[in-house]
C-alpha cells in the first residue's frame, strides 16, 4: 500500500481489509493541520518509530504492535498512516502525541477492519 488519503469516510484495500475515518471532537488527529493530501497510507517497511506519549521517548512500531496485542500475522497487513513524513497514525492503537487533537478540537480517528463491512 502507498496511497494519500482524499477525505472519504472508508477505503477498501484488495485483502478484504479497509479503513474507516471517522470526525471526532477530542479525539484522533487534530484536524486543524490537516490538508487531505498530506495523509499517506503504507504498509509498515521496519524501521518505524512512533511517540504514543509526549513524556516519554519515541518507540519502535515493532513494540508498540506487540504491546497492543497485534498477533504477527496482522503486523505485516496493517496499513499505518504518516503526516508529511512522520508516522502519526496506527489504526486501532493511537495518535503521534505531538498530532493528537485537544478536548475542544476535531479530530480524525481511524480504525481498521479485516473481512466484511459490519
Amino acid at each position: 500500500i502507498n496511497t494519500i488519503w482524499n477525505g472519504e469516510s472508508i477505503m477498501h484495500f484488495p485483502n478484504q481489509a479497509h479503513l474507516i475515518f471517522n470526525k471526532k471532537i477530542g479525539e484522533g488527529l487534530a484536524l486543524k493541520n490537516l490538508n487531505h493530501k498530506d495523509l499517506v497510507i503504507k504498509n509498515r517497511v521496519g524501521g518505524e518509530r512512533f511517540k504514543p506519549d509526549l513524556n516519554r521517548p519515541s518507540r519502535s512500531l515493532k513494540v508498540v504492535l506487540q504491546i497492543s496485542h497485534v498477533p504477527p500475522w496482522q503486523r505485516e497487513q496493517l496499513p499505518i498512516i504518516y503526516l508529511n513524513d512522520v508516522l502519526v497514525i496506527i489504526p486501532n492503537i493511537g495518535v503521534d502525541a505531538n498530532f493528537k487533537a485537544d478536548s475542544d478540537e476535531m479530530g480524525l480517528v481511524v480504525t481498521w477492519h479485516i473481512g466484511s463491512e459490519e
